[in-house]
């Protein structure tokens, strides 16, 4: 027994409809994957940056002034080159607080790196804070 063509048409047209249901389901989960991995890589970057901020400071590298505030690219002095230009901007930026501690001699300094490459109004796209008791050296600790 033979079938209508009518109905073999329907079928393939059934057919078409789930499986473009499902590729556009698949894409769908695909991209969310893409955006969770980029935040989190965002997140990990920023605790990267939060976490050196503090070593430095800790190390009396860095001073409290010069951790806030935008972020300057990095540049690799060892290889020889010159580079006068001006860095771009790299969308990250420094907040910290340095707040009295319950422990003499300690103060608690809290470094928070954000990812907001569109600027200040721009939507955040990754943070991290971190809080630690340093031993800061002279003036610093009286902050």
């Amino acid at each position: 027994m033979r079938k209508p063509n009518a109905a073999i048409l329907l079928e393939c047209v059934i057919a078409l409809a789930i499986l473009l249901g499902t590729s556009i389901a698949l894409l769908a989960m695909a991209s969310r994957a893409v955006d969770a991995t980029e935040r989190a890589r965002n997140t990990e970057r920023a605790a990267d940056l939060a976490r050196s901020t503090l070593s430095r400071i800790e190390l009396g590298l860095m001073p409290i002034e010069r951790a806030t505030g935008p972020v300057e690219a990095w540049r690799d002095e060892a290889d020889g080159s010159f580079d006068d230009d001006v860095a771009e901007p790299t969308g990250w930026r420094l907040e910290t607080n340095v707040e009295p501690s319950p422990f003499e001699g300690l103060s608690l300094v809290t470094v928070r790196a954000v990812y907001q490459p569109g600027g200040e109004n721009a939507s955040v796209l990754g943070s991290f804070s971190l809080t630690q008791a340093i031993r800061l050296q002279g003036r610093e600790a009286a902050r």
